[in-house]
């Protein structure tokens, strides 16, 4: 029996399971108020879901590939340190071991112009609704918080790999996330963003200002709560979550995917060019299509990221086909 079917076997037995998301980026980086380098630049984040009572067995099938091709000196391997036959083996390579093992496979991406747009947008909205100063109460400009190319593309991963848990009728899971060496700055951003991803509760805004008849510190905010319907919750419970860092066979095997999809992408013809990045037409005759789960790659398509961000010059037909 293949560890694919036993991943699949595990998942649907409705008990609790400890899973390892390996994940990888490639493309653009950066904050929304980053426009594209050239016409349809794109962000995109890879992963690997594995049991983790498999992944030992995983671990040792992908770092074989990795001590094949790693530099005789000391040193990380990096796919642009090869020549380009070295590089098309190396992919090979890492789908074969993929396709072996059965595992799914993953992938979100966003438009770099898209989210330009979508915080132009945003920004322009905020600042036509603003209220009017007040005389009394004075207060600080806000910041402004851009989002982060980076963060996004984990959002939108890990809400998919989620579905695809859940849709497996797996009641509570633990999460461990590998990803090659970012900073800390990046493993906070990855553990916050999915923290707030799961959290259901009330959104809770707060601010302070300066009375100025009083000369006091008022500090005032608003609580969001929205009463969801039993259909649209999370039945999966995420008992445990926790990211690390590693520079390894799986690491690598998730940078080869990331690169490879990127690739699709930005070598897009000009008719498909400014069009969805996130259903399963985007990545047709990608090697690991097989692997790929968009739990039915249903016909609404993505609604952030392809909709709310998409590409100003997307065809509108297109959009509306999502």
């Amino acid at each position: 029996m293949s560890v694919g079917v036993k991943v699949e076997q595990e998942m649907s037995q409705g008990r609790t399971i400890r899973a390892v998301l390996v994940c990888d980026e490639s493309g653009a980086k950066g904050y929304a108020t980053q426009r594209e380098q050239f016409p349809g630049e794109v962000g995109v984040m890879a992963g690997i879901l594995m049991h983790e009572e498999i992944a030992d067995d995983c671990d040792v099938a992908f770092q074989r590939v990795y001590d094949e091709f790693k530099p005789s000196t000391v040193g990380k391997l990096h796919m642009a340190d090869l020549d380009a036959e070295r590089q098309g083996t190396l992919r090979n390579e890492i789908y074969r071991t993929v396709g072996e093992l059965g595992l799914p496979c993953f992938w979100y991406a966003i438009h770099v112009e898209g989210l330009f747009n979508a915080h132009e947008e945003l920004r322009r909205l905020m600042e036509e609704n603003k209220p009017p100063p007040s005389p009394r109460f004075k207060q600080s400009s806000p910041r402004e918080a851009p989002a982060l190319m980076h963060e996004e593309l984990f959002n939108g991963l890990f809400s998919r790999v989620l579905a695809f848990v859940e849709g497996s009728e797996v009641e509570n899971v633990a999460f461990r996330i590998k990803t090659d060496r970012v900073d800390r700055s990046t493993v906070k951003r990855f553990e916050a963003a999915a923290t707030r991803f799961l959290d259901d509760g009330p959104l809770e805004s707060r601010a302070t200002a300066l009375d100025t008849e009083t000369g006091q510190i008022v500090r005032g905010g608003v609580t969001v709560d929205v009463d969801w319907s039993d259909s649209m919750k999370l039945r999966t419970k995420v008992a445990e979550l926790k990211v690390e860092c590693a520079e390894d066979g799986v690491t690598l095997a998730a940078d080869v995917l990331a690169n490879s999809l990127n690739n699709v992408f930005v070598t897009r013809g000009a008719n498909e060019l400014y069009g969805p990045l996130n259903r399963m037409a985007a990545v047709r005759g990608h090697p690991l299509v097989p692997c790929f789960d968009l739990f039915g790659d249903q016909a609404t398509g993505d609604l952030l990221g392809d909709r709310l961000r998409a590409h100003p010059k997307a065809p509108r037909a297109k959009l509306g086909a999502m």
